[in-house]
């Protein structure tokens, strides 16, 4: 396993979610895989439903993406806006007929369910000491988030496993970017991302 049971804090922040999950019926799995398979093809490092979450532990960025997927857990159960308002990017991605203001609105709002979870988990991270840089963590929400962008312009998903290419977390600044900055798309940001994920 990845995550690091030996760190006090770790070990805490883990037994806190099993318990957390245990007592309002949720679920947690911890596999022991470097990455999942999620709808049976594309893969990922976590996810997370609001009832059900799971993690490969083997990956590199476990304890990170354990965080980030614990507080979608939060976000659902505490019925947030930008989750029980999520009209998801996923579902634009299957529609070839939305126009493109409703598309950007599909990819705003899940950009906003990951803003508010990202700026939750840089909290968490703080709060529980847990051992994660946090400015490299911050730049790789930046990446993250802006992903969201780049999936609109393109209409393609870029797997989060492939995501994270050095050069261009170095691109991102070590703060968490604002919900009303991610509005404005970031052209050159996406140059960028062409050059990695070219279509």
């Amino acid at each position: 396993m990845n995550i690091d049971l030996t760190n006090p804090n770790t070990k805490a922040f883990v037994n806190y979610i099993h318990k957390w999950t245990s007592d309002r019926s949720k679920t947690i799995s911890l596999r022991k895989r470097n990455y999942l398979l999620l709808n049976g093809t594309d893969r990922c490092v976590g996810w997370c439903d609001g009832d059900e979450m799971a993690v490969a532990v083997k990956h590199p960025r476990a304890l990170s993406v354990l965080v980030h997927e614990f507080c979608h857990m939060l976000q659902a159960s505490e019925k947030h806006p930008a989750w029980t308002n999520l009209n998801t990017i996923d579902v634009w991605l299957e529609k070839s007929d939305w126009p493109l203001s409703k598309s950007w609105e599909s990819a705003y709002n899940s950009l906003l369910v990951e803003h508010d979870c990202e700026r939750r988990s840089v909290k968490m991270i703080k709060q529980w000491k847990l051992p994660i840089d946090v400015d490299e963590y911050i730049q790789a929400a930046n990446l993250y988030l802006l992903l969201y962008q780049y999936v609109y312009l393109r209409k393609k998903w870029v797997r989060s496993d492939k995501l994270y290419k050095p050069r261009l977390i170095a691109l991102m600044p070590k703060k968490l970017m604002s919900a009303t900055s991610l509005k404005t798309i970031n052209m050159d940001l996406m140059l960028e991302f062409d050059k990695e994920f070219s279509v």
